[in-house]
């Protein structure tokens, strides 16, 4: 039963809000905190605040929210002095891209594992990572670009790293939580075995460019037979060993139809 206080509350909550807090509970007694529309009721609230300020003629516009669910961000733990860099990052390159009339790019940074002053900001157009499933036999559908899933690299250090502990996982309670205060501490700015593991994408993409000018300014008309002869080959044996690699994320997208 609710105390004075806690019922007086309730009752200052809107009529959604009320009905989905009195939703039959999870089978840990928890509240369904993916039911509660916490967008819906952060609209709601400015909406009435609003409507007080044009009572008192200090607010003349108009308001008209378009919600998105935020349950996961209302039910996750307390980001990390990292996580907010990260944050202020991505966001920071996403009004960049924007200002600049990028449209259709993906904000992307490299180097998490590095201080956040060697971090490396930039865009990737949404085209270049978009694949299309080949068509079926029969033709029941009909291709569609989509960014589909990668396997978990069974080889990285980050998998073989769980590996280690999943026995004592299974066996024992193994569940830590730094505390609430995490932008200060040891754990501030701590990252996952997943992002230590990863190599420098864009550092790699530059030194990338750079081998191939450098093998276009080698190659030009009237240099040693042998050298275009070594260049074509072996940007042959590239491309075949990079048809091997994209080999399994086509059949995964086969699959998944």
């Amino acid at each position: 039963e609710l105390t004075q206080w806690s019922r007086a509350l309730f009752h200052t909550l809107p009529d959604f809000i009320q009905h989905q807090l009195l939703l039959e509970r999870q089978s840990n007694a928890a509240l369904q905190m993916s039911q509660l529309e916490t967008e819906r009721l952060l609209a709601w609230l400015v909406e009435d605040e609003l409507n007080q300020r044009k009572k008192q003629g200090s607010f003349k516009g108009s308001f008209s929210p378009v919600c998105q669910f935020i349950g996961y961000q209302a039910r996750c733990s307390v980001p990390s002095d990292f996580d907010s860099d990260y944050a202020y990052t991505l966001g920071a390159t996403s009004a960049v891209l924007a200002a600049s009339g990028l449209s259709g790019y993906m904000a992307v940074v490299s180097d998490l594992s590095q201080p956040v002053q060697k971090w490396r900001a930039g865009g990737v157009p949404f085209t270049a990572i978009l694949s299309v499933a080949g068509s079926s036999a029969a033709g029941a559908f009909r291709p569609r670009p989509a960014i589909f899933p990668h396997r978990v690299d069974l080889d990285g250090a980050a998998f073989k790293s769980w590996c280690k502990e999943r026995e004592s996982c299974a066996k024992f309670e193994m569940y830590e939580n730094p505390g609430p205060i995490q932008l200060s501490g040891q754990s501030a700015g701590m990252v996952s075995s997943t992002i230590m593991s990863k190599f420098s994408y864009l550092r790699e993409l530059e030194d990338l460019r750079k081998h191939m000018s450098s093998l276009t300014s080698r190659c030009r008309p009237g240099c040693d037979p042998r050298t275009v002869r070594v260049a074509v080959q072996s940007l042959a044996t590239l491309n075949s060993i990079l048809n091997e690699l994209a080999g399994p994320s086509e059949a995964l997208e086969q699959r998944e139809k």
